[in-house]
């Protein structure tokens, strides 16, 4: 009588630690030991238990699975699950694989795309990455700031090409930041960005001209900003274009310093390109321009000396 009674409490603590029934999918293996992942091998000692041909459960879950786990995966999460948070069950192994998490969905690479959340992302991974980034596509260490789209699409322009009738063939690829910027096709010669950002004086990558144009920056002395600048980052208000395309001899240095900023800011006397520095006051910019009878008299005079 007393082994009966012993015999079933043993049952009694079994049942209650064992961990909760789940599928484990494979289209192979039959065992749990082969169609689930390996359990962690911290804390150790834990297995599979075979509940039906299709159903499986850990033998016994340990007493906690918040942390102190090495090696978990969702699998074994869901049968023996963390803390539930705000509703959400811990069902999830976090990145590190050490805990089971309350997070709303796999914090692995199984993820549906552009779900991630702050509360997410600090649970899959903590400290390191706590902020889902605006497209929510991943988690980032600090805190960006969403790109705001203005209402209105982008002033129609045109892409000059003789075997594209699309806007997309037709014109340069749009700035790959921010996200989500397209072509829409106007008329079959007319194109426009489909919704330009709040501002485009920075923080593109990736402009041309040709986009500037649909979406430009801000108009400075009544010049538009309808060029992008040399890094492709800013639509600039150049008199002309940045590039290659660029008609000889006009640069200025407000074109220097528009298109490349403090790394070339000065027009070359020749107005051929920047410079880092000014050649306008050295002798050889302004030979030319010295009277002739200044300039024998200075010749004379350094042959004195």
């Amino acid at each position: 009588m007393t082994l009966k009674l012993l015999i079933t409490l043993l049952l009694i603590t079994y049942t209650a630690a064992k961990g909760i029934e789940i599928t484990c999918e494979s289209e192979y293996f039959y065992t749990c030991e082969l169609r689930c992942p390996k359990p962690p091998t911290q804390p150790q000692s834990l297995s599979w238990q075979q509940i039906s041909i299709d159903v499986c459960a850990i033998q016994e879950c340990p007493n906690s699975t918040d942390s102190g786990l090495q090696g978990a995966s969702d699998q074994f999460c869901r049968s023996c699950p963390g803390k539930t948070i705000n509703s959400i069950p811990a069902i999830y192994a976090n990145a590190a694989l050490t805990a089971c998490v309350p997070s709303s969905a796999t914090c692995g690479n199984k993820r549906t795309p552009n779900t991630w959340t702050d509360a997410d992302c600090q649970a899959c991974f903590g400290s390191a990455l706590p902020y889902a980034k605006p497209n929510k596509d991943s988690c980032s260490q600090t805190q960006e700031q969403a790109i705001v789209y203005d209402a209105a699409k982008g002033k129609d322009i045109t892409c000059e090409s003789e075997y594209f009738y699309t806007c997309n063939l037709r014109c340069p690829k749009p700035p790959t930041l921010p996200q989500g910027l397209n072509w829409q096709q106007i008329t079959i010669d007319l194109c426009a960005i489909q919704k330009c950002p709040t501002s485009t004086d920075s923080g593109l990558e990736g402009a041309s001209d040709q986009f500037c144009r649909s979406c430009p920056g801000k108009t400075i002395n009544q010049i538009p900003a309808i060029y992008a600048n040399v890094a492709l980052t800013a639509c600039v208000p150049s008199s002309a274009t940045c590039g290659s395309q660029r008609p000889p001899n006009t640069w200025t240095d407000d074109d220097c310093k528009v298109c490349y900023g403090t790394a070339q800011s000065y027009a070359k006397s020749d107005k051929s390109s920047c410079a880092i520095k000014s050649d306008k006051n050295s002798f050889m910019s302004n030979f030319g321009k010295i009277p002739l009878l200044n300039l024998i008299s200075l010749i004379i005079l350094n042959l004195i000396i």
